[in-house]
């Protein structure tokens, strides 16, 4: 819990302080209480890994102990409210500081650290969308590596294919000019033979 415990104190009289239970603190406190100026003040003092931020306002001393890291001016802020409300209800002022803790022990509660926590969270959702489109971006290379791979292959078969073609083609041309030189040579044997055979009838 950022703001661990607080009091308000009249003089050396502490009318109030939340919670109970933060003895250590409460003790420590009670030596600030005892040792500062009496004049109207904002201070803070460093003890124990934890900031003791105190406001000294008229006769009435506010105090809150909260973490090193929690911001100075929501601590301050947490005095001057405790103080106004103190002031016009001075018959409540355990539940005002228990009220008040639990209000600004809330993140929701302070403007800035919302906004902050909005801007963290948009800033996610940039990075998850950056990711998305990186990983698509390569599904893409990946996608153009195919398609020139495939592109590649598409033109090569091309040119097995034409290479088949033009050795059919030449195949065909030898077998029918074979063809032709056959029926060629039969053809003439063929006349020879008959021309023979007349010569013979001739000269009979």
């Amino acid at each position: 819990m950022p703001i661990k415990y607080a009091l308000i104190a009249e003089g050396q009289d502490i009318l109030a302080e939340e919670p109970l239970s933060e003895k250590q603190l409460a003790e420590t406190s009670r030596q600030v209480l005892s040792k500062i100026e009496r004049k109207n003040q904002k201070r803070t003092l460093t003890h124990g890994g934890v900031n003791y931020h105190l406001k000294y306002s008229g006769t009435y001393l506010y105090i809150c102990v909260a973490d090193a890291d929690y911001p100075l001016r929501v601590c301050y802020a947490f005095l001057d409210d405790i103080e106004k409300s103190s002031l016009s209800n001075a018959r409540n002022l355990k539940g005002i500081l228990r009220s008040k803790m639990a209000h600004y022990n809330d993140p929701a509660s302070d403007d800035i650290t919302r906004a902050r926590s909005q801007l963290n969270e948009v800033s996610g959702v940039m990075m998850d969308n950056i990711d998305k489109v990186l990983e698509r971006g390569n599904r893409l290379e990946d996608l153009h590596e195919k398609t020139t791979t495939l592109k590649d292959q598409g033109k090569q078969f091309n040119r097995q294919a034409t290479s088949l073609k033009r050795h059919f083609c030449l195949k065909h041309a030898k077998m029918t000019f074979i063809l032709i030189v056959i029926i060629w040579w039969f053809s003439s044997s063929s006349v020879w033979r008959v021309a023979e055979a007349s010569a013979s009838l001739a000269a009979s």
